[in-house]
């Protein structure tokens, strides 16, 4: 417009030069933000640096069993599903059952909800247990007889759970149960399309090899005395 204006294209009326002055104002003012943020942005490059943190992923931090998942998929990834196995079994002696009914609270929190959707951590489990071959998994280290003995009332998951790792940690394990099998409520309210009983079997035989003592159709204050079981 300016030009236009020295060329004598445009005639030089007030109107047309404070149009010009204000065209030329607004063009200069968009370059002089632009180049003042271009050098913001550089500024603010150069100071940037990475920043690593060791922290728990959202799944393991919302694992009831505090399972460690990250290193199980990395396993899974280059087919070393006996190791994956193992690497459940520090932390829970039931994979095969909780790869089948557990609420799977980890996969909501997967991070890769944030692109698509989350691993399914739950079957990789299950996966874990169906594949790996029993026979190449190496057996929890036991520590040296402490001496002491452990009376465990129950034979569900939860008490199963305990006879496994207390009989890791060195301990005597005797578990009383009421009913003819073990098992407890899975065993007789979970039907075996969703849980098979062969499953069950399998993974209470594994905790029952570690050296326990079971007592079945024993009711604790019925069949033996309460004060027995703790004197004993």
């Amino acid at each position: 417009l300016i030009e236009s204006i020295r060329e004598g294209k445009i005639p030089a009326t007030e109107k047309n030069v404070d149009a010009a002055k204000e065209a030329y104002r607004s063009v200069t003012s968009e370059k002089v933000a632009s180049v003042t943020e271009e050098k913001e942005v550089s500024k603010i490059s150069a100071e940037l640096h990475p920043v690593y943190k060791e922290k728990m992923s959202p799944c393991e931090a919302d694992c009831p069993a505090g399972h460690a998942i990250r290193k199980t998929i990395s396993l899974v990834q280059e087919n070393r599903f006996e190791e994956a196995l193992e690497n459940v079994k520090r932390e829970n002696p039931f994979p095969g059952v909780c790869g089948r009914v557990c609420f799977h609270p980890c996969e909501s929190r997967c991070n890769r909800n944030e692109y698509d959707e989350g691993i399914a951590i739950n079957a990789l489990e299950r996966a874990v247990f169906d594949y790996a071959d029993a026979s190449k998994v190496n057996k929890p280290e036991k520590k040296g007889k402490t001496g002491k003995k452990v009376a465990i009332i129950g034979s569900g998951p939860a008490g199963m759970t305990c006879a496994y790792f207390l009989s890791i940690l060195g301990h005597e394990v005797t578990v009383f149960e009421a009913s003819p099998f073990l098992g407890g409520i899975p065993r007789v309210a979970i039907p075996d399309y969703r849980l098979p009983k062969n499953v069950i079997d399998k993974e209470i035989e594994q905790i029952v090899e570690l050296g326990i003592d079971i007592r079945t159709n024993t009711r604790v204050g019925k069949d033996i005395s309460f004060s027995s079981v703790t004197l004993a």
